[in-house]
Protein backbone atom coordinates (compact mmCIF):
# COMPACT_ATOMS: atom_id res chain seq x y z
CA UNK A 1 0.00 0.00 0.00
CA UNK A 2 1.45 3.19 -0.78
CA UNK A 3 0.46 6.60 0.53
CA UNK A 4 1.55 9.91 0.54
CA UNK A 5 0.86 10.83 3.99
CA UNK A 6 1.07 8.84 7.00
CA UNK A 7 -0.68 9.21 10.74
CA UNK A 8 -0.69 7.03 13.17
CA UNK A 9 -3.19 6.92 15.58
CA UNK A 10 -7.11 8.71 15.47
CA UNK A 11 -7.23 11.22 18.35
CA UNK A 12 -7.29 15.31 17.96
CA UNK A 13 -3.69 15.65 17.20
CA UNK A 14 -3.45 13.32 14.35
CA UNK A 15 -7.23 13.72 12.92
CA UNK A 16 -6.27 17.61 12.90
CA UNK A 17 -3.34 16.83 10.99
CA UNK A 18 -5.56 14.87 8.32
CA UNK A 19 -8.20 17.23 8.08
CA UNK A 20 -5.40 20.10 7.00
CA UNK A 21 -3.44 18.11 5.57
CA UNK A 22 -6.22 16.58 3.25
CA UNK A 23 -8.00 19.58 2.48
CA UNK A 24 -4.54 21.04 1.44
CA UNK A 25 -3.41 18.33 -0.73
CA UNK A 26 -6.48 16.90 -2.16
CA UNK A 27 -4.39 14.78 -4.88
CA UNK A 28 -2.57 13.19 -2.57
CA UNK A 29 -3.31 9.88 -0.34
CA UNK A 30 -3.34 10.30 3.29
CA UNK A 31 -3.79 7.12 5.22
CA UNK A 32 -4.27 6.73 9.15
CA UNK A 33 -3.48 3.79 11.10
CA UNK A 34 -5.22 2.74 14.44
CA UNK A 35 -6.04 0.26 17.00
CA UNK A 36 -9.40 1.08 16.63
CA UNK A 37 -11.79 4.27 16.15
CA UNK A 38 -12.02 5.25 19.68
CA UNK A 39 -9.22 7.16 21.17
CA UNK A 40 -8.43 8.76 24.32
CA UNK A 41 -10.14 12.11 22.87
CA UNK A 42 -13.79 10.32 23.06
CA UNK A 43 -13.77 10.26 27.11
CA UNK A 44 -12.07 13.65 27.43
CA UNK A 45 -15.14 15.27 29.67
CA UNK A 46 -14.35 18.78 30.74
CA UNK A 47 -13.48 21.37 27.95
CA UNK A 48 -11.12 23.66 26.24
CA UNK A 49 -10.11 26.65 28.05
CA UNK A 50 -10.00 29.85 25.59
CA UNK A 51 -10.28 33.48 26.15
CA UNK A 52 -13.63 34.53 24.95
CA UNK A 53 -14.44 37.42 26.30
CA UNK A 54 -13.27 41.52 27.00
CA UNK A 55 -13.09 40.28 31.17
CA UNK A 56 -10.31 38.32 29.93
CA UNK A 57 -7.26 38.16 28.20
CA UNK A 58 -4.35 36.26 27.23
CA UNK A 59 -2.33 37.51 29.62
CA UNK A 60 -4.36 36.44 32.65
CA UNK A 61 -4.66 33.31 31.06
CA UNK A 62 -0.88 32.72 30.30
CA UNK A 63 -0.04 33.71 33.67
CA UNK A 64 -2.95 30.80 34.94
CA UNK A 65 -1.09 28.34 33.17
CA UNK A 66 2.39 29.51 34.14
CA UNK A 67 0.76 29.07 37.95
CA UNK A 68 -0.89 25.90 37.93
CA UNK A 69 2.23 24.03 35.68
CA UNK A 70 4.38 24.98 39.05
CA UNK A 71 7.26 25.44 36.29
CA UNK A 72 7.12 22.64 34.16
CA UNK A 73 5.87 24.64 31.18
CA UNK A 74 7.61 25.99 28.35
CA UNK A 75 6.56 29.27 28.30
CA UNK A 76 6.72 30.00 24.62
CA UNK A 77 4.51 26.93 23.93
CA UNK A 78 2.22 28.41 26.31
CA UNK A 79 1.80 31.57 24.60
CA UNK A 80 1.40 30.10 21.55
CA UNK A 81 -1.39 27.64 22.20
CA UNK A 82 -3.14 30.32 24.45
CA UNK A 83 -3.15 32.80 20.95
CA UNK A 84 -3.82 30.26 18.43
CA UNK A 85 -6.89 28.93 20.85
CA UNK A 86 -9.41 31.06 19.22
CA UNK A 87 -7.91 30.58 15.93
CA UNK A 88 -8.59 26.89 16.75
CA UNK A 89 -11.71 27.16 18.24
CA UNK A 90 -13.05 29.30 15.37
CA UNK A 91 -11.85 25.81 13.19
CA UNK A 92 -13.27 23.36 15.45
CA UNK A 93 -16.88 25.35 14.75
CA UNK A 94 -16.19 25.34 11.27
CA UNK A 95 -15.60 21.74 11.26
CA UNK A 96 -19.44 21.51 12.99
CA UNK A 97 -18.13 20.43 16.72
CA UNK A 98 -21.06 21.91 18.78
CA UNK A 99 -20.36 23.76 22.09
CA UNK A 100 -23.07 24.96 24.94
CA UNK A 101 -24.63 28.50 24.38
CA UNK A 102 -26.38 30.39 27.37
CA UNK A 103 -29.57 32.20 26.42
CA UNK A 104 -27.97 35.18 24.81
CA UNK A 105 -26.80 32.71 22.26
CA UNK A 106 -22.76 33.12 23.28
CA UNK A 107 -20.38 30.49 24.74
CA UNK A 108 -21.61 29.16 27.91
CA UNK A 109 -18.17 29.26 29.73
CA UNK A 110 -17.67 27.54 32.24
CA UNK A 111 -14.54 27.62 35.09
CA UNK A 112 -12.15 24.82 35.73
CA UNK A 113 -9.50 24.12 38.03
CA UNK A 114 -6.38 26.45 37.89
CA UNK A 115 -8.30 29.61 35.82
CA UNK A 116 -9.09 32.85 37.42
CA UNK A 117 -12.13 33.99 34.56
CA UNK A 118 -14.81 31.51 33.17
CA UNK A 119 -13.20 30.56 29.53
CA UNK A 120 -13.84 26.63 29.52
CA UNK A 121 -15.90 26.37 25.95
CA UNK A 122 -17.80 22.57 26.26
CA UNK A 123 -20.57 20.38 25.34
CA UNK A 124 -22.24 19.40 27.98
CA UNK A 125 -19.69 16.71 30.18
CA UNK A 126 -18.42 15.10 26.57
CA UNK A 127 -16.73 17.37 25.11
CA UNK A 128 -14.07 15.38 23.54
CA UNK A 129 -16.82 12.76 22.19
CA UNK A 130 -18.80 15.71 20.61
CA UNK A 131 -14.80 17.05 18.88
CA UNK A 132 -14.47 13.56 17.71
CA UNK A 133 -17.65 12.92 16.67
CA UNK A 134 -17.39 15.82 14.29
CA UNK A 135 -14.24 15.35 12.97
CA UNK A 136 -14.68 11.77 12.12
CA UNK A 137 -17.92 13.34 10.30
CA UNK A 138 -15.75 15.94 8.31
CA UNK A 139 -13.18 13.22 7.62
CA UNK A 140 -15.72 10.81 5.81
CA UNK A 141 -15.77 13.67 3.15
CA UNK A 142 -12.73 13.83 2.52
CA UNK A 143 -12.58 11.05 -0.31
CA UNK A 144 -7.96 11.01 -0.13
CA UNK A 145 -8.57 9.13 3.69
CA UNK A 146 -8.19 6.30 3.92
CA UNK A 147 -8.64 4.80 7.92
CA UNK A 148 -7.02 0.97 8.76
CA UNK A 149 -8.12 0.52 12.07
CA UNK A 150 -7.69 -2.63 13.89
CA UNK A 151 -4.08 -2.29 13.15
CA UNK A 152 -1.04 -1.58 14.97
CA UNK A 153 2.66 -0.26 14.63
CA UNK A 154 5.46 -2.34 15.32
CA UNK A 155 8.65 -0.88 13.33
CA UNK A 156 8.42 1.38 11.26
CA UNK A 157 10.63 1.32 8.24
CA UNK A 158 11.47 4.41 5.75
CA UNK A 159 13.63 4.90 3.01
CA UNK A 160 16.25 6.15 5.35
CA UNK A 161 16.48 2.78 6.95
CA UNK A 162 16.64 1.27 3.66
CA UNK A 163 19.34 3.28 2.17
CA UNK A 164 21.21 2.46 6.17
CA UNK A 165 20.69 -1.16 4.93
CA UNK A 166 22.02 -0.87 1.03
CA UNK A 167 25.00 1.04 2.06
CA UNK A 168 25.53 -1.97 4.87
CA UNK A 169 25.36 -5.04 2.04
CA UNK A 170 27.74 -2.37 -0.06
CA UNK A 171 29.90 -2.58 2.43
CA UNK A 172 30.22 -6.23 2.80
Amino acid sequence: MKTDFLVIGSGIAGLTYVIKIAEKFPNKKVLVVAKNQESNTQFAQGGVAIVQNDSDSFKKHYNDTLLAGDGLCDEEIVEMVIKEGPNCLAEMVDWGVEFDLNSGGYFDLGKEGGHSENRVVHYKDITGAEISRAMHLRLKKLKNVTFLTNHFVVDLISDHHLQIEKAKNKRT
